[in-house]
């Protein structure tokens, strides 16, 4: 794998960013039932620019993915808003879309997704990060899928010693089922 990115920070394009990685693998099975296994060489392209002003940052990229598995070309653009609200806590809105062309079988997915997320540094040892995510995503397979996600994470952190718990809900709503799932990690 290889990548780089270059910020441009003097002049009329000051705050640009273009970036580029690219990733190889190839993969063999070696066992007594090659059959059993399913090796996913791929090669696997991204480049993109963004744009940083004020307390915006502003971007897009293209991915190329040359997969024997999934192969898929994804086009993704994304705004993020940043801005600290009092001196230990920071607000963070974020909105993106991506669309996903699929090969095998045949599918387009146009994901869209907004963001806040609020931040609270207590002091230097415990923070707290509070997460509201909302879903809209269309597949030409699937259909649509609407949803909400909520999470709720709380560090403590002395010297190389880190405990937190998380919190996640998640309710997605499809054509043909609703779900709700709930997650917690210590």
């Amino acid at each position: 794998s290889a990548g780089a990115r270059y910020n441009v920070t003097r002049g009329p394009l000051r705050g640009v960013g273009v970036f580029a990685r690219h990733v190889v693998s190839d993969q063999s099975i070696d066992a007594a039932d090659p059959s059993a296994f399913v090796p996913n060489s791929f090669t696997d392209t991204v480049y993109g620019a963004d744009y940083t002003f004020w307390r915006m940052k502003v971007g897009g990229e293209h991915q190329t993915h040359d997969s024997d598995v999934n192969p898929f070309d994804a086009d993704r653009l994304f705004a993020t808003y940043t801005d600290r609200i009092g001196l230990s806590t920071t607000l963070t809105l974020n909105a993106a879309y991506s669309q996903i062309r699929y090969e095998d079988p045949r599918d387009q997915v146009d994901l869209t997704t907004a963001s806040v997320q609020l931040r609270h540094q207590f002091n230097t040892r415990l923070s707290a990060t509070a997460v509201v995510l909302y879903r809209y995503e269309t597949s030409d397979l699937r259909g649509t899928t609407t949803g909400w996600e909520e999470q709720v994470e709380v560090q403590w952190r002395h010297r190389q010693t880190q405990v937190y718990v998380t919190l996640r809900n998640t309710q997605l709503d499809t054509d043909s089922q609703d779900s709700s799932f709930q997650f917690v990690q210590v």
